[in-house]
């Protein structure tokens, strides 16, 4: 039984790390979308418009988001199973969202924040030591830290 767990536990970590590299391409192929629109210098205020809306979206979304992912991980108590799902569908979510380059390090950070927390309610459900907890609480830290950083995150 000790070694389905450890087999459970690599898949869930190797499914985590292939989700984060998928959301790292994603918005590495936005940049250079960026990038390609800068290098161009047809920047209208057409497209500075744009640029606003999207910024102002993301802004939104993403409040929205982790809004909505601290709420239910508050209610879900001492279920870790129901906490890791509810970390990986609010890091699916961010994965989808569409962003511009000015929120590229923050989504990065968000993701990471978020994916740490995960990785610890996965390891809380096969054998919770303090460790595991500590890994929880850093992401949770790390959560924090964005939302002083980045105050609208958290309205």
């Amino acid at each position: 039984m000790e070694r389905s767990n450890k087999l459970i536990f690599w898949m869930v970590i190797l499914l985590c790390l292939v989700i984060i590299i998928i959301g790292v391409f994603k918005i590495d192929s936005l940049n250079k979308k960026v990038e390609e629109q800068g290098e161009n210098n047809t920047v209208s205020s057409e497209s500075e418009v744009d640029l606003e809306v999207m910024s102002d979206n993301y802004k939104r979304e993403v409040s929205n988001i982790i809004r909505e992912y601290l709420l239910k991980n508050e209610r879900a108590e001492d279920d870790f199973l129901n906490r890791e799902e509810q970390a990986q569908q609010t890091i699916d979510k961010l994965i989808d969202l569409t962003l511009t380059k000015e929120f590229k390090d923050l989504h990065l950070k968000l993701i990471i924040a978020l994916n740490s927390i995960q990785e610890g309610y996965v390891a809380m459900q096969i054998q919770p030591t303090e460790d595991v907890k500590n890994k929880i609480g850093q992401g949770f830290f790390e959560l924090d830290q964005l939302f002083v950083e980045y105050p609208w995150l958290n309205n």
